[in-house]
């Protein structure tokens, strides 16, 4: 399997396409992502931060084609008890071509955004906004983390599952997005990876 590697000014058009492709599937309607003032503005985005210390984006290439892809960014915060340097990690444009779903590749490059985020950039936390789909995936990378423990009181499904409290670890919580925008609960204290569904 092809692994994720750093984009570079050469990926943007792919990068644009996957974002595009992650508000198709966020139900972001036709007419708004049709709008050519978001597009510019998002490619203007991914040139200036593709090469940026404080963000990752990666892709995942295969004979030539970009398959995957997603990104990572280190914010300024204010510091908190759940931040308290004040960086908060925040991944998004995840996704995946529909022909390559299911070969692993969104796990490749969330793994790799997550690693890059808490060990090499010092995020305090890693907050995301996934669809359903991809929230299975991030659910059962926390789940399976030696780092992670169920956040009480999180929702964990759209259906409302709860995690339960632990007494060690930073909490990794999914937290339902109502298409196409919705706010976001304030993460809780422990918290390391937040997913917005």
């Amino acid at each position: 399997m092809p692994r994720p590697r750093r984009a570079t000014a050469d990926d943007i058009d792919d990068c644009m396409r996957l974002r595009v492709l992650m508000f198709e599937a966020m139900g972001t309607p036709p007419a708004a992502l049709a709008d050519p003032t978001w597009r510019e503005a998002a490619r203007a985005w991914f040139t200036a931060k593709v090469d940026d210390e404080q963000t990752l984006v990666l892709v995942v290439e295969e004979e030539g084609q970009v398959l995957a892809g997603g990104l990572a960014e280190v914010l300024p915060a204010i510091p908190a008890p759940t931040l308290p340097h004040g960086r908060l990690g925040f991944v998004s444009n995840v996704a995946t071509l529909p022909h390559a779903r299911g070969r692993g590749f969104a796990r490749a490059v969330m793994t790799e955004l997550v690693r890059w985020l808490e060990q090499d950039a010092g995020a305090d936390r890693v907050d995301l906004a996934a669809t359903a789909g991809g929230a299975v995936i991030y659910r059962s990378m926390a789940s399976r983390s030696r780092r992670s423990r169920p956040c009480a009181g999180c929702r964990t499904t759209a259906g409302g599952e709860r995690g339960s409290p632990a007494p060690h670890g930073p909490a990794y919580a999914v937290v339902p997005l109502r298409p196409p925008y919705a706010a976001r609960r304030p993460p809780g204290p422990g918290d390391r990876l937040v997913v917005v569904t």
